[in-house]
């Protein structure tokens, strides 16, 4: 739904997103040493919120961002909206966590 800024829908294939395994880089850590390899999915990493200006997902940053809000709410438990958007984050951080094969999906 577009907002403020008239921002349109994005990562609309979230629902379908792949899964890769861990790439492996050069020395340099600049250039990928094999192409990515698939190990899943179709997973579903819709939700969360956008990083910055670039309308990138990150689930460091979401959480991150989760653990302000939560010690925000934790020292000003009466703010509106406070404790829905630290759910809101911890949520969309559960959805990327698989505890039967114990991974995290990093969404980018």
């Amino acid at each position: 739904m577009p907002g403020a800024p008239d921002r349109k829908p994005s990562h609309l294939t979230d629902r379908a997103a792949t899964v890769y395994a861990a790439p492996h880089y050069d020395k340099d850590g600049t250039e990928l040493k094999e192409p990515l390899r698939k190990v899943g999915g179709p997973v579903d990493v819709s939700g969360g919120w956008f990083d910055a200006g670039d309308f990138l997902k990150f689930t460091h940053t979401a959480a991150y961002s989760t653990a302000q809000l939560l010690l925000a709410q934790r020292s000003l438990p009466d703010t509106p909206g406070l404790a829905a958007e630290a759910r809101h984050g911890l949520d969309w951080l559960d959805k990327m966590w698989d505890g039967r094969s114990g991974t995290l999906v990093v969404s980018t």
